[in-house]
């Protein structure tokens, strides 16, 4: 009962109807535990049917922050694209490029009926279902990927440990970067990693850890650069990559 008048309340606040002897109902007139959402809202939570056949190729997903949407691609080829919900300003979504590593129905409160995982250094971060389903579409979260969650349970049965993670976002030039050396594991790291595989001397995962791949791919650009090849990453070789690899860019345009 408690549930049908929640129901009732809802559409009341929706559509504006007036009850007889008061005026149109107001957001202050009726206590709800949690916010109405829109009839529309509601009903595209359900976009994904478990009955679809899955991807026939190697699976890897795609998350554009920006764009708020994630792709399955398999193969290479896109084969199925999802709204989501991405990381709020202050709590962004982990750029970078990560693999699934963990799975679990009914994860906790508030991460819908699946979760998923990823092997980001410095937090716990995942793919998930959600209670808010009108948060799809925007930057809601703290971080991780939340989905409708009849999409991620169609997408919990295709991936599978492994799959590799593509979190795709803006990551501009800083002012006064950090000093960053082997052990270091953050979103600092992602952007040297990016930065030097722009530059042609890394070849690896841009996963937001400095080991020994990332340190060598540090020195051999600072032999091209003829800078000592201490492994360690100052505000000079931030800007010399800023600027090489501007550099390579303008080349490949003109």
């Amino acid at each position: 009962m408690k549930l049908f008048n929640r129901i009732v309340a809802c559409l009341i606040l929706l559509l504006g109807i007036t009850v007889i002897g008061s005026g149109p109902i107001t957001s202050t007139a009726v206590a709800l535990d949690e916010p109405c959402v829109s009839p529309a809202s509601t009903l595209v939570q359900t976009t994904g049917s478990l009955s679809e056949p899955p991807p026939s190729g190697t699976v890897v997903l795609r998350i554009d922050v920006s764009a708020r949407k994630l792709t399955i691609f398999s193969d290479g080829t896109p084969f199925r694209t999802f709204s989501v919900a991405v990381g709020k300003k202050a709590t962004s979504s982990p750029v970078g490029e990560w693999k699934i590593i963990n799975k679990a129905v009914n994860w906790g409160d508030g991460f819908g009926t699946r979760w998923m995982g990823l092997n980001v250094p410095w937090g716990i971060y995942g793919i998930h279902g959600t209670n808010k389903p009108w948060s799809i579409g925007t930057p809601a979260s703290h971080g991780c990927i939340r989905m409708h969650n009849k999409d991620v349970e169609l997408l919990y049965k295709w991936v599978e440990l492994g799959t590799e993670v593509q979190i795709m976002g803006p990551l501009p030039r800083k002012k006064n970067p950090p000093e960053l050396k082997k052990g270091a594991a953050n979103q600092d790291v992602v952007q040297l990693q990016f930065l030097l595989r722009e530059a042609g001397v890394f070849s690896g995962y841009a996963d937001g850890r400095f080991g020994e791949i990332t340190e060598q791919a540090v020195k051999t650009f600072q032999l091209i650069q003829e800078m000592p090849d201490n492994g360690l990453v100052d505000r000079v070789l931030w800007s010399k990559l800023w600027d090489y690899t501007e550099q390579q860019k303008q080349a490949v345009n003109s």
